[in-house]
């Protein structure tokens, strides 16, 4: 869904925004604004299909005599609003506005990029179960079934020996992590300049490698979210590394590209945010406490 709509800057001298003006007021220009954000919202190609005079008067928000405003939008020769086949459309509304007219088509080439990189780690994970299976069932097929247990078991049993655990293995640092190729894509989506050698950002990377999650993974999460918050200026802020890749990364993983808005988990984010200012504060204030009674 579009967020905004390119004007020129000369919209306001137009000789038809003057005309419109001298017609209704300033309230005529503003109603035909509206329109023109309802069209970006709900007729990205300006087609206002299905839409009488009467949508048309609710969707500008105009509240005076609805004739006046369909006869000014729709005047011969300088018309905002035109009439085609069936339903009004929106005069040089493509050629304006080319960005916001093929929003669908851009949500749509971007979810099947998304699903071509998920479907690719899937059949990557399925050749390999394949080859595994295929391995195993060599293995049984050449082992011979008669074979003796291995001899002799040591008798009596041993008294048992207090033993070192196995040292846990260390994902992060047995295999390699493109720290630099997520941080570069997460900069190129949401056009910011985050740096791959952060300790923090590091952390949070290495952590979820260490759940099992891939590359692809941590591209598929920064699309669904950049979907989602890219454009909404109170959400923008959350499109950083320690929270697109904290423990609810599994989460945002199988979210839908569709929709957006703001979640939970940023609300949540936002109320430890501001206990962890606040209780920065209260320390700095029983230390200075502290220093007057000493």
């Amino acid at each position: 869904m579009n967020e905004d709509i390119r004007i020129s800057v000369d919209f306001l001298d137009h000789h038809k925004t003057a005309r419109l003006e001298k017609e209704l007021g300033f309230q005529g220009v503003k109603a035909l604004l509206r329109l023109w954000f309802y069209a970006a919202k709900y007729r990205p190609d300006g087609h206002l299909s299905n839409m009488d005079n009467d949508d048309i008067i609710i969707a500008a928000r105009w509240k005076e005599n609805p004739e006046l405003l369909i006869n000014a939008l729709t005047h011969k020769g300088k018309a905002w609003l035109e009439w085609k086949e069936d339903h009004y459309y929106l005069h040089h509304w493509v050629e304006r506005n080319g960005y916001a007219s093929h929003a669908e088509k851009r949500s749509e080439i971007a979810r099947k990029a998304a699903d071509a990189r998920w479907n690719r780690k899937e059949k990557q994970s399925l050749d390999a179960l394949s080859i595994d299976t295929a391995m195993l069932d060599e293995c049984v097929s050449n082992a011979d079934a008669y074979a003796p247990s291995p001899n002799p078991f040591p008798f009596p049993n041993p008294k048992d020996k207090k033993t070192s655990p196995l040292p846990k293995k260390n994902l992060a640092r047995d295999v390699r992590i493109p720290f630099a190729e997520i941080i570069e894509y997460l900069n190129s989506v949401t056009n910011k300049k985050f740096s791959a050698s952060g300790d923090q950002t590091k952390r949070h990377i290495s952590a979820r490698w260490s759940e099992g999650f891939r590359l692809d993974d941590f591209k598929r999460v920064i699309d669904i979210k950049s979907s989602k918050w890219l454009h909404d200026p109170s959400m923008n802020k959350y499109l950083r590394p320690e929270t697109i890749f904290s423990p609810k990364f599994e989460g945002y993983l199988n979210e839908s590209t569709e929709g957006s808005g703001s979640d939970d988990d940023i609300y949540e984010q936002q109320i430890k945010e501001n206990n962890a200012e606040i209780y920065k504060r209260m320390r700095e204030l029983k230390l200075e406490s502290e220093g007057k009674h000493e």
